[in-house]
């Protein structure tokens, strides 16, 4: 039988993404397409500094589950990027099973961090015979354990969290080195530089209520131009060869052309395609991932170790309940089988008995009738049939002819009248004299020797057959 596998990658879930004052949910169909998505927005913030505000994220929670009409879900998460950190790291070259260990040995020097205050994840970038290179990402445990309850309380279960950066990062396209993800909602906007698939470094903005709206454009222009001259200092790529895209409930046509224009003209591609609304794209992306396993070195899942071993007593109770449910259906089987054996068992003895019951006595004996002299006629006659059958004649010139012979087994089928005589160890001149005086008696139309026999002249062992004439 086939146990259950771990849930993750193997439960349908709901892609969600959190941003500082709303929470969107996507679920979609096997053809990708959208068949449910819910919104809630809050006006105030979700999440300031290392706080959760509990009592509205869990509000906004239980709204969702009412937009979507479900008790529980298991989910894939995408908060925002500026809640985490990540970090490109070199090791040297060891088995993959001690990077975790490494990784955990080094994490004081990697974050400017306690390493009791997050919870980090690696995923592995490349190796070589020099080394391996990974890259780590960190969030605070405080945030993550605020939003894990709130989930919980509420019967969604996290399948992993990630930044929406790492996430996002999946949908380019494109093969350059390097990349501007810019995320643009009503209170702000977060700009990240992607290199390689790794998000380096991410500069937010903030919108006052006070503050016009090219002011504000001004302002994002300004990080991307800061990340622009990172990649250019380093001497990578030119700036012109940078793709900018962009992506958020505030990315509209007339946003982004406005924006391109105090870049001096610069392309900006927008992430999200024409089916799927600006402001769901995040979760939608969630909604397709294949979620990996927190020991997975494919991706990053943030995914606290109190849950993970939550999932892992899951799935063996699943295994113990699914091999219980193999043993019951085992033993139904073996028990139904026993039964029938039973019953078609108790039939046949039963009938044997009535048939038994049926069979007349036979008739008395005769009083004068000399049993045990019949018996023995009757065993001498059966012993003597098959002689009838046998050429006297035949037999008696065969065996006058194999005096002398080693004869070890003399058959006769009367079918077909032919003799066969097994004779051991004799040479071959012998043989061809003993054929030549069997074919000489003129009762047999045909003598066969085995060719074995003419190969050699040293003693074998031969058969040798003889058919009788009609």
């Amino acid at each position: 039988m086939i146990l259950p596998k771990s849930i993750f990658g193997r439960v349908s879930h709901v892609g969600l993404s959190i941003s500082p004052y709303a929470i969107r949910a996507v679920i979609v169909n096997a053809n990708k397409e959208i068949t449910q998505k819910a919104e809630v927005t809050s006006p105030e913030l979700l999440i300031s500094g290392d706080e959760v505000n509990q009592e509205v994220f869990e509000n906004l929670i239980t709204q969702i589950k009412q937009q979507l009409n479900l008790e529980s879900f298991y989910a894939a998460c995408c908060i925002p990027e500026k809640l985490a950190y990540s970090r490109e790291h070199s090791l040297p070259k060891i088995p993959h099973s001690e990077i975790d260990e490494a990784v955990r040995w080094q994490l004081g020097t990697i974050f400017p961090l306690q390493p009791d205050d997050i919870y980090t994840d690696w995923k592995l970038l490349g190796e070589s015979d020099q080394g391996i290179r990974v890259i780590i990402t960190a969030v605070s445990k405080k945030i993550l354990d605020s939003l894990v309850a709130g989930f919980l309380k509420n019967g969604i279960k996290p399948l992993g969290f990630e930044s929406s950066a790492s996430s996002l990062s999946r949908t380019i396209e494109e093969t350059t080195n390097s990349s501007i993800i810019i995320e643009l909602d009503n209170y702000g906007s977060s700009s990240t530089l992607v290199e390689n698939g790794v998000s380096s470094l991410t500069i937010t903005t903030n919108f006052s209520s006070a503050q016009d709206s090219q002011s504000a454009i001004t302002d994002i222009a300004t990080t991307i131009t800061q990340l622009q001259s990172r990649v250019v200092s380093s001497d990578k790529e030119k700036k012109s060869e940078i793709p900018l895209y962009i992506t958020g409930e505030k990315a509209a046509p007339e946003i982004i052309q406005v924006l391109s224009q105090s870049l001096g003209g610069t392309e900006i591609k927008q992430l999200s395609n024409t089916s799927v609304e600006n402001k769901y794209f995040s979760a939608y992306v969630e909604s397709l991932t294949s979620v990996e396993a927190p020991e997975s070195s494919k991706t990053i899942n943030l995914l606290p170790m109190d849950l993970r071993q939550q999932y892992v007593e899951e799935t063996e109770l699943s295994q113990l309940k699914a091999l219980a449910k193999y043993n019951i259906s085992m033993s139904a089987i073996v028990s139904m089988l026993s039964i029938a054996l039973c019953v078609t068992s108790y039939i046949f003895l039963n009938n044997a008995r009535n048939q038994g019951e049926s069979i007349p006595e036979p008739p008395a004996l005769t009083a004068n009738i000399d049993l045990p002299t019949l018996l023995q006629k009757s065993q001498k006659i059966t012993q003597l049939q098959s002689a009838e059958n046998f050429p006297q004649e035949a037999t008696e010139t065969l065996l006058s002819q194999l005096n002398g012979a080693n004869v070890r087994q003399l058959s006769y089928d009367a079918s077909k009248k032919t003799f066969k005589i097994t004779i051991g160890t004799i040479n071959r001149n012998v043989l061809f004299q003993i054929k030549q005086s069997l074919e000489e008696t003129d009762l047999y139309k045909q003598i066969t020797i085995p060719l074995s026999a003419l190969d050699s002249d040293e003693s074998q062992d031969v058969v040798l057959t003889a058919a009788l004439k009609d």
